[in-house]
């Protein structure tokens, strides 16, 4: 063994002298030395030009931003077209607006200028602003931003077309509101809504993927600020696979007081999604009739408790004493809630309902002994 060891040592020594005279020589290390000398000083150079370059690209863009703001604060308030080209023509600002014609990422930041003043403004301030943009001829660069390859540059680009009420893009960006992409697709529907109002939700007769609740909401918003004339194919809307635009169209009757629509909500009582059954006992509850509140007492065993509930408060505002019957069957229930909401609604509908709730139960145990003196305090 050692011996071996021995011999072991004595060859790792010769390699080493072998490399260190043969291969590793003091000219090959000098030059390694240089070499990577050379690479960190290229490197740090590299570094210091890439920084230079962002401050400049940085500082050119916030005086870009600058002048351009000054002349759209000018356009915002002419009143005339003849106004609008003398302004457009000012020999200063046409420098300024040379500059943004030089490069993609100019025009990419004039847009984006643009589109953000137009959030802002309505009314004629909103028309000279789209008066740029077709005098500066910046469609075609949004439409090539809307066929580029990344999602996120998509996005933006139907969002900026929105904004600025480019209606001659409505059928590219209508072609993104089934898209597979999650935000892609949302921004596609709301800027559809967005210039067309309640046409735009032609989207909901083929979508495939689930609207949202952030969505609807959004979708909601944006209909306000338009004319309610025609909702749309709400009747096939209501039948549709997709139960996310069934539960649309259910709050879209229930927002806007749809009562054409109460049958066929009245069919969705009976749905097989519990979601549903929820969305459209919320909505008749808007709609009633004289025969909801049996309507939705024969549905009430099928629901879950959150709806059942929601049934007994209905009842207390819309029931009549013909359902004093199913409302006195509760006093006997193992959960108080229910208990509680049912004697609500005993009391709301009958002027006797006090005496009738106290021949059948004893109100000297809990939670009788509680419950009945809020009730009489209220009534």
């Amino acid at each position: 063994m050692l011996a071996f060891l021995i011999f072991f040592t004595s060859g790792i020594g010769e390699a080493v002298n072998y490399l260190r005279h043969n291969v590793f020589t003091k000219q090959l290390v000098s030059n390694g030395i240089i070499f990577f000398a050379a690479l960190i000083i290229v490197l740090i150079a590299f570094i210091f030009i890439y920084l230079f370059r962002k401050t400049k690209l940085a500082e050119r863009k916030v005086f870009l931003q600058t002048s351009f703001n000054a002349f759209i604060g000018e356009i915002a308030i002419c009143e005339s077209e003849s106004e609008l080209v003398e302004v457009f023509s000012n020999p200063d600002y046409q420098k300024i607006l040379l500059q943004f014609k030089q490069r993609k990422s100019d025009r990419n930041l004039l847009i984006c200028e643009l589109a953000e003043t137009s959030k802002k403004f309505r009314g004629s301030t909103m028309k000279n602003i789209l008066w740029l943009f077709d005098k500066m001829d910046l469609e075609k660069q949004l439409i090539k931003n809307l066929s580029n390859k990344k999602w996120h540059k998509k996005a933006k680009a139907i969002q900026q077309l929105s904004y600025l009420q480019q209606k001659n893009s409505i059928q590219k960006i209508f072609s993104f509101t089934n898209h597979q992409n999650d935000l892609l697709r949302m921004e596609a529907q709301i800027a559809i809504v967005k210039m067309t109002g309640f046409e735009g939700l032609t989207f909901l007769n083929n979508v495939t993927y689930p609207v949202s609740e952030w969505q609807q909401l959004r979708l909601i918003e944006e209909l306000s600020s338009h004319t309610a004339t025609e909702l749309g194919n709400i009747s096939e809307w209501l039948k549709s696979e997709n139960l996310t635009v069934v539960n649309f169209a259910l709050r879209l009757v229930e927002i806007y007081r749809q009562y054409d629509f109460y049958d066929k909500v009245a069919g969705c009582l009976s749905h097989q999604s519990m979601l549903i059954c929820k969305s459209a006992v919320e909505t008749i509850s808007q709609i009633s009739k004289e025969s909801t509140a049996d309507l939705l007492i024969a549905h009430y065993r099928g629901y879950d408790t959150f709806t059942q509930i929601k049934i007994l408060k209905f009842l207390q505002v819309e029931g009549t004493e013909n359902q004093l019957p199913f409302l006195l069957s509760f006093l006997n229930h193992r959960d108080d809630s229910y208990k509680l909401e049912a004697v609500k609604a005993i009391v709301n509908v009958s002027k006797t309902g006090v005496e009738k709730i106290e021949k059948i139960i004893d109100k000297s145990l809990f939670p009788w002994n509680i419950i009945l003196p809020q009730i009489k305090n209220v009534a």
